[in-house]
Parts: C-alpha cells; sequence; structure tokens
C-alpha cells in the first residue's frame, strides 16, 4: 500500500479496488478497446486518465462489489479462514470505491455522463453475449436427445 492507502503505484483508488476484485488490466483494457499498456499507463500515473473513463472504472467496482457482495452473502458453510479473507478483500474494495466516488466528485458533469453511457454500454453488451452462449445449450442438447429418440 502507498501513503494513500491504495494499491502500490497505483494512482487513484480504483485500479486498487479492481484488483482487490480480481480485476486485471488486460480485462480493463478488453473492456474498453483499448491497448494493456494505455491501461498500465494510467494506473502508474504516466498519463491522465480521462474523466469518463474513471467514471466507467468506478461503475465497473461499484458493479464488482456488489456482485461479490451477493455471491458471498449467498455462499455456505466454508472455512473461517476464507470467510475471513473473503469478507476483508470485499470490505478493501468498498474502501477504495468510496475513496473513487469521492475524487470524482470533482469531475464536470458532462464527463460522468458519458462514463456511464459507457458504462451501460459495456454492462448491456457483456450481459447479451452471456446469453447467447449459454441459453442456447439446453435447447440444442434436447434437440440433439429428441431427435436421437
Amino acid at each position: 500500500m502507498n501513503e494513500q492507502g491504495w494499491g502500490e503505484g497505483d494512482s487513484e483508488p480504483v485500479f486498487s479496488g479492481l484488483r482487490e476484485t480480481g480485476i486485471t488490466g488486460r480485462q480493463i483494457a478488453c473492456a474498453l478497446k483499448i491497448s494493456s499498456a494505455t491501461v498500465s499507463k494510467w494506473r502508474r500515473g504516466k498519463s491522465p486518465i480521462p474523466a469518463d473513463i474513471q467514471v466507467f472504472l468506478t461503475l465497473m467496482l461499484a458493479s464488482q462489489v456488489d456482485r461479490l457482495g451477493d455471491l458471498y452473502a449467498d455462499w455456505g458453510p466454508a472455512p473461517a479462514a476464507w470467510h475471513l479473507t473473503a469478507r476483508a478483500g470485499l470490505e478493501l474494495a468498498r474502501e477504495q470505491l468510496a475513496a473513487q466516488e469521492m475524487r470524482n466528485q470533482t469531475l464536470p458533469g458532462f464527463a460522468i455522463c458519458d462514463g456511464v453511457r459507457l458504462f451501460r454500454v459495456w454492462w448491456n453488451a457483456d450481459r447479451i453475449v452471456t446469453d447467447l452462449t449459454t441459453k442456447p445449450a439446453p435447447i440444442v442438447r434436447h434437440m440433439v436427445t429428441a431427435a436421437g429418440a
């Protein structure tokens, strides 16, 4: 951790939070359709992060925190050490999210709108692709077994 409490080398708390929730720089680059090198420059503070991207990353982190919070709440019996580790990681990600949200309060309104729009397009596209790849499988299995009967 650096003096701000973020991950070592991170220019913004959102990067530490995303790392804590399991999101890599490569996944960020894929979501934004940019190079991993660009994300690395942002993370290390070598290049300024566009304000709309900062909002997008904050929303991505918020989505991950919500998803992992739900997953953790639904998780059944597990070793106590796992629960402690998972809870600590989730709490750290929540703290990073809160810190990033405070920093985002100074961003211009148009950047917030653009970042939200960018996130919604990404989030909806991710859901459509997921639905297309998972839902046809049972239908195909049913058709194959029906044809074989």
